[in-house]
């Protein structure tokens, strides 16, 4: 991040297994979480104008598998027409 100082940074890495991350769930805080705090703060420090671009699932919507918690009319959706509201 330093060298590069990238004026966009899409940030799409992370545990992908919910059954894993359900049996170890420090271990996937470590890599989600602290992953993205780490990311963050290289932003912040060497590319502090960069966009930054988080991507994720709407499984992190889910409290359990039968109960969805989404905030209705919050999601934006890019697409190659541009964002929208969703």
């Amino acid at each position: 991040m330093e060298t590069i100082r990238p004026d966009l940074v899409v940030h799409a890495a992370a545990q992908p297994s919910h059954d894993l991350a359900a049996a170890r769930p420090f271990d996937d805080f470590e890599v989600n979480a602290l992953g993205t705090v780490n990311l963050l703060e290289a932003v912040r420090q060497y590319a502090p104008d960069a966009v930054f671009c988080f991507l994720s699932t709407n499984k992190v919507c889910l409290r359990r598998r039968s109960e969805r918690v989404a905030a209705e009319g919050t999601a934006v959706t890019v697409g190659l027409q541009g964002p929208r509201a969703g």
